[in-house]
């Protein structure tokens, strides 16, 4: 019996090294890699941002958002951050404006099931959202409901769509 009750605390006290020892390390990896994945993201924005604002050739960080620069180096547009919470964890999208008018949407960031969720990425479907006016909803969640079959996910996109169409509103 004692040694029964030896053998669990010994196994006990190598899973809780264990434990440690490995979260230690993700900690670690993390803290590290972080300004790395940032820096990643934000190439993979300034990246999109031709293809959210029509007439951009480039764009920069500007405090919250990035300008979109037409040829001759003028702010032609803006792209902003948005997101929502979809059936797998936190989505991020680009939205691509020219003044009021929402001209494209790119899924930056998403975890949905894949075939499924991952719909959320088709362009055609992105491209539903060009033309909706700020301050007006652009897409109700009822014209979603069917399109994917994985509704949490498309819902998710269009709440963020129109929260950030209409800030002051929420949407569920």
């Amino acid at each position: 019996m004692k040694s029964l009750i030896l053998h669990v605390w010994h196994q006990s006290g190598l899973l809780l090294a264990t434990g440690f020892f490995f979260g230690l390390t993700l900690g670690v990896a993390q803290v590290w890699l972080e300004p790395r994945i940032q820096a990643n993201r934000l190439s993979e924005t300034l990246d999109r941002i031709p293809d959210l604002v029509p007439g951009a050739v480039s764009g920069r960080a500007s405090g919250r958002e990035f300008e979109a620069l037409d040829a001759e180096g003028l702010v032609c547009g803006t792209v902003t951050r948005a997101g929502g919470g979809g059936f797998g964890g936190p989505i991020e999208l680009l939205l691509g404006w020219k003044g009021q008018e929402l001209t494209g949407v790119y899924i930056l960031a998403q975890n949905e099931t894949p075939g499924l969720g991952t719909r959320i990425t088709d362009p055609d479907w992105l491209k539903s959202f060009a033309g909706c006016q700020r301050g007006t909803a652009c897409v109700l969640n009822e014209d979603v409901d069917g399109w994917t079959g994985a509704t949490i996910s498309s819902k998710a996109v269009v709440d963020a769509v129109n929260t950030a169409l209409i800030p002051e509103v929420g949407h569920e």
